[in-house]
């Protein structure tokens, strides 16, 4: 589903299999506390973004999404599904509308799009659906 706001680069071309981050974002020093999977996706904002997603010490999948967007609500039992299983990965959703600032910080212009961060950085990107292995391998990357 593609955003309806202007583009000022070209739009990214959406893509079928996790593909790697060339130049992530300024790096921040994971807090070093041990990471406890709670086998739950967590709605994060804004707000909490830093302390939920960059300064986790593990791999964080975030998924930008609307609640009026289809793709994103087919997308979300897979999520809940992989986050059950996995224990050593957490994974988030960000709402656009509600947090614009994040989906415009990293450029997220279709949705759903899926961004996995290790240790603050941006590490392997996903756009539109995806089974559980193929979220399963974009978090392993």
């Amino acid at each position: 589903v593609s955003l309806a706001r202007p583009v000022t680069q070209p739009a990214a071309q959406p893509t079928t299999s996790p593909t790697t981050v060339a130049n992530p974002p300024a790096q921040f020093t994971p807090s070093g506390k041990q990471f406890t999977s709670s086998g739950k996706v967590e709605h994060v904002s804004e707000g909490s973004f830093r302390k939920d997603v960059l300064e986790v010490n593990a791999p964080v999948l975030v998924d930008f999404y609307a609640d009026w967007c289809g793709p994103c609500r087919k997308l979300a039992p897979v999520l809940d599904r992989v986050a059950r299983e996995s224990t050593d990965a957490k994974i988030v959703k960000i709402n656009i509308d509600r947090n614009p600032s994040l989906a415009a910080k990293y450029k997220v212009q279709s949705i759903p799009t899926m961004l996995v961060f290790r240790d603050g950085s941006v590490v392997a990107q996903h756009k539109g659906l995806a089974d559980g292995a193929t979220v399963k391998r974009l978090i392993e990357k």
